[in-house]
């Protein structure tokens, strides 16, 4: 869980940071192309960026690979020892709560301490308030139930039409959704306090946000240009924080509203052109941000005909570089089958050729690179084997027996198969202390191939790679058992053997018990 929210986090930080260098290069021109009242429309790129990366990746479905979840974990060779995995995870969440948790506090504490400094508020109704102190205001308050709040001193500081402009500046805010943005601002805020863009952004947002509400007020009254001047040049400039709301006090230099006070108005035609574009690049950078996300690769499910019964068992010994294992095969005569070792991948397909005799070709690849197809005739019982060299580096060997399985009645048209294998890791205790064993983990396969209830059947050292073998058989994703065309949950049984010398001691045993333990 930790995990994927660091994750989303990181994906997160990196769409808003590049959602935010992009409004912040357009702003400007988009001003001056489209109007004041257009740029912040351009805002709507981050959160939609971020929305996209918080939903569900793409998918790539491929085919799965059936493999036995049976293996020998062996030294063979140079061993490489993982240590206890280091938790990172857990402390960077832990930090990340905790800059969340003081920057939420620091927003909070400003939004009180300007409603503190307002000294009261007295309603007087049509989504009108005043304030006893003269200091602050007018603004516009209360994401719930918003209210313009005026100054004690209002009717006495400006002049009945400097109100009326004063009173359709605070309006447009409103009707603009102004305050609904602010708050989410505010959230994104908190939650990449790490990110000084997302900072920057918010205040930027509010100054777009005045001058729009300017623009609007000169739209609605087009010759009170002087007298809007004046309203701007009598209000005390000294701003307190507001982080949910919309102050007439802006920090915006005074200057560029008064620039923009004298440009001319942008036709409506330009305006309109100006949302279209402005919404077609929030849903586009939102799409390339969903896009640009690592495809999550599912393997397809395996779904065979009702009349397609495991029909042969192959029981194999693989050595493939310095990793072994003792898988266990079920499939369907005519159909592929295969299995994944380290880096090496098998897959094979089996011909019958007469009663007795059949003939497996295999095509063997290592790192997704093909090294060889080599084909070898057997007998049913009989031992079989084939070997190939990669120039040197690696080499793949497999040698066991295939042999007809009896017809079952209630048995799954095809049993349960592991869709990716997860080895387990030599505690590094037994490799000092050269200690051996074998566990046979019996877990619960469901309906979507995930391990339900996993436990340790049995094991020939108990407790010393009983966690190791858990964790592995937890961390395997599988190819459901099929009965009557459906996905059914099955138990399954998986041995894991641990030698830490040359030899590969024999886990047969171990996958008998799997073969009759099953449920």
């Amino acid at each position: 869980m930790s995990a994927d929210l660091l994750h989303g986090l990181l994906e997160g930080g990196c769409a808003s940071t590049v959602a935010v260098l992009l409004v912040l290069l357009l702003r400007r021109p988009w001003r001056a192309a489209f109007g004041a009242g257009v740029a912040p429309l351009l805002w709507a790129v981050v959160p939609l960026a971020l929305l996209a990366v918080w939903l569900p990746a793409p998918q790539i479905t491929r085919d799965a690979v059936v493999a036995l979840p049976a293996t020998a974990i062996t030294t063979g060779g140079p061993l490489v020892v993982a240590g206890p995995p280091v938790d990172w995870q857990t402390p960077l969440l832990a930090l990340w709560l905790t800059g969340v948790l003081c920057c939420a506090v620091l927003l909070i504490a400003q939004q009180l301490r300007f409603r503190r400094q307002l000294g009261g508020i007295e309603e007087v109704g049509g989504g009108i308030a005043y304030a006893r102190s003269t200091d602050i205001g007018p603004a516009l308050l209360g994401l719930l139930r918003p209210r313009i709040v005026l100054p004690a001193d209002f009717h006495q500081r400006y002049s009945l039409a400097e109100q009326a402009l004063i009173l359709t500046h605070e309006r447009s805010h409103l009707q603009r959704g102004d305050l609904i943005a602010n708050a989410i601002a505010s959230v994104l805020r908190a939650m990449y306090w790490f990110n000084p863009l997302i900072h920057h952004a918010a205040q930027r947002l509010r100054h777009d946000h005045e001058l729009a509400s300017d623009a609007a007020v000169l739209r609605a009254h087009p010759n009170a240009r002087r007298r809007y001047a004046d309203a701007l040049l009598n209000t005390q400039l000294a701003v307190p924080g507001l982080p949910v709301g919309c102050l007439w006090q802006s920090s915006h230099p005074l200057r560029e509203r008064i620039m923009m006070i004298k440009q001319p108005q942008t036709p409506h035609w330009r305006q309109r052109i100006g949302v279209g574009m402005s919404l077609a690049i929030a849903i586009g950078t939102a799409c390339a941000a969903w896009a640009a996300q690592p495809a999550e690769v599912r393997a397809a499910p395996t779904t065979p005909a009702v009349s397609a019964v495991a029909t042969h068992q192959a029981v194999l010994r693989v050595q493939a570089g310095d990793q072994s294992g003792n898988p266990i095969l079920h499939f369907v005569e005519g159909q592929s089958f295969g299995l994944t070792v380290g880096e090496w991948n098998a897959d094979f397909e089996y011909q019958r050729l007469d009663a007795r005799h059949g003939l497996v070709h295999s095509q063997l690849s290592r790192g997704g690179r093909v090294v060889g197809t080599p084909s070898v005739e057997f007998v049913d019982g009989q031992s079989f084997s084939l070997r190939i060299d990669d120039a040197g580096a690696s080499s793949f060997s497999v040698e066991g027996t295939i042999t007809p399985l009896a017809p079952a009645t209630n048995a799954p048209e095809s049993p349960a198969s592991a869709r990716t294998f997860h080895p387990p890791i030599y505690p590094k205790e037994a490799v000092a202390a050269k200690l051996h064993g074998k566990v046979l983990v019996r877990l619960t396969v469901g309906v979507d191939g995930v391990p339900g209830e996993v436990r340790v059947h049995s094991a020939t050292a108990p407790g010393v790679f009983d966690a190791v073998s858990l964790a592995a058989a937890s961390a395997s994703r599988f190819n459901p058992a099929i009965k009557d065309g459906k996905p059914i949950a099955t138990d399954i049984m998986i041995p894991y053997c641990f030698t830490t010398d040359d030899r590969i001691f024999d886990c047969n045993d171990a996958a008998d018990d799997a073969g009759h333990g099953g449920g």
